[in-house]
């Protein structure tokens, strides 16, 4: 990456616009959001779903895109907790119950549930009483969610509970039947990002395209037109959130530089991606899922493309050094936002990624392998060795709860140097060019 990259305009009117949005921008309803209805408490509202149905206890829950409140016109979203009905993604329903804001407490370490909806541009949340289907969803959409539903059919139907649930969780990012021991015990590992439908599932769709495509021999353009259009599909398989549709709009531009044939074109790719979210959602500079994923895509752009792996090392290790080097400058780049969102760092994240990151990128490719097998009633010939894969992650179970670090656990004396020095370290770390410009760079970061 050239060291003039830092100079470009682009790069300055994206710091100017954040800086902007962080000191005079905050999120808040419209005059015609259902927020406006809150004083009402008892209503009927028509709205399209908008997110598949996440499982509770004693509900259904999905993001409602309302339409109208008691034959008022009204927008905005709507969380929805609908209990013994399942909403469908893309239908149209008729939701009676009880308006109410969402619970929020801004407490040192207390995740708050109305700020973090805000983010999203949501104020209100309903408890449906009755809720009835006005209009199901168009053909194209029923048909991305039945191959999604399917999907977790076959991992359901051929494998034990436990692992269906990872399967469905590194190929879709289902959460509905994970176990929650598992769900937490890679969280304080620093590896949850592998069972969600995250970004980096989009760019391996992407690269994986790619790759077959250059093994028939298809020009430039048709590869990346091609793996636009898997990727496309699989974004909205995996339920078209706002995490996996920023990197697709991410994608869409780094290909686009790619395909011009320029150097810095991942690089501009994020930029431009950036600023166009940030002009549509301004809400999304809140949003942590946003900040982490700018700034973990940016911490490893940056470091891969300063840090070369020497060429005559072993393939095998060239591949884990840059497992290590991503998972390095991506940990250091987000040690800030983890402990002021999650009040705990995860010092065993280099290990457990350089481990898991190649496991879980092999059973995506397995879990789609294996499902496409089963429609030509051939998945025995994947069966074993995909049960194999998924069972390899067992053992982590048991061993990622004990490996977690919170740094609340640390004594001060210790925590305090450690969250200072180590942002300095990425610094030094990603941006030491031997270009001045790159140098000033560095020193701007660690004045931050």
């Amino acid at each position: 990456m050239h060291p003039d990259i830092y100079k470009r305009p682009l790069l300055w009117c994206l710091a100017a616009l954040i800086a902007g949005l962080a000191f005079f921008y905050r999120p808040a309803p419209s005059g015609q959001d259902i927020f406006r209805f809150l004083p009402q408490k008892e209503v009927t509202l028509i709205g399209r779903v908008e997110s598949f149905a996440v499982p509770k206890k004693n509900s259904q829950n999905a993001v409602i895109k309302v339409f109208c409140v008691n034959g008022q016109k009204a927008e905005g979203q709507i969380y929805a907790r609908l209990p013994n009905f399942t909403p469908k993604w893309k239908d149209v329903l008729e939701i009676s119950g009880r308006l109410q804001q969402p619970y929020g407490l801004d407490l040192l370490g207390n995740f708050d549930w109305r700020r973090y909806l805000s983010s999203k541009n949501i104020f209100t949340e309903i408890k449906g009483t009755s809720v009835s289907v006005v209009c199901p969803a168009p053909w194209p959409w029923k048909l991305i969610r039945s191959l999604r539903a399917d999907i977790l059919r076959v991992f359901k139907n051929d494998f034990p509970a436990d692992l269906a649930s990872i399967a469905g969780g590194i190929l879709l990012g289902e959460r509905g039947e994970q176990d929650p021991a598992l769900y937490s015990a890679f969280q304080d590992s620093g590896a949850i990002h592998l069972l969600v439908a995250s970004g980096g599932n989009v760019g391996f769709v992407t690269l994986l395209t790619l790759a077959v495509c250059s093994w028939f021999g298809l020009s430039r353009k048709k590869m990346l037109l091609l793996a636009l259009g898997v990727a496309g599909v699989y974004t909205l398989i995996a339920g078209a959130d706002a995490p996996l549709v920023r990197a697709y709009f991410m994608t869409i531009c780094a290909c686009t530089g790619y395909f011009l044939g320029r150097n810095s074109g991942v690089f501009q790719g994020l930029l431009v991606s950036c600023f166009v979210i940030l002009i549509f959602q301004p809400a999304s500079v809140f949003e942590t899922g946003f900040q982490m994923s700018f700034l973990a895509t940016l911490a490893i752009i940056i470091c891969l493309n300063n840090y070369k792996v020497p060429g005559k090392w072993p393939k095998t290790l060239r591949f884990f050094t840059q497992i290590f080097l991503a998972t390095l400058s991506t940990q250091l780049a987000l040690l800030p936002e983890f402990t002021n969102v999650f009040y705990k760092v995860s010092v065993t994240g280099l290990i457990s990624n350089m481990l898991l990151v190649p496991l879980a990128s092999v059973l995506m490719g397995l879990s789609f392998a294996y499902y496409v097998c089963s429609l030509l009633h051939l998945g025995w010939l994947l069966h074993g060795v995909t049960y194999g894969a998924l069972w390899l992650l067992k053992p982590w179970w048991f061993i990622l709860p004990r490996l977690k670090c919170p740094p609340c656990q640390w004594r001060l004396g210790v925590r305090a140097p450690l969250l200072h020095i180590m942002p300095g370290c990425f610094g030094y770390l990603i941006y030491r060019l031997k270009n001045l410009h790159a140098k000033s760079a560095c020193r701007v970061w660690g004045s931050f």
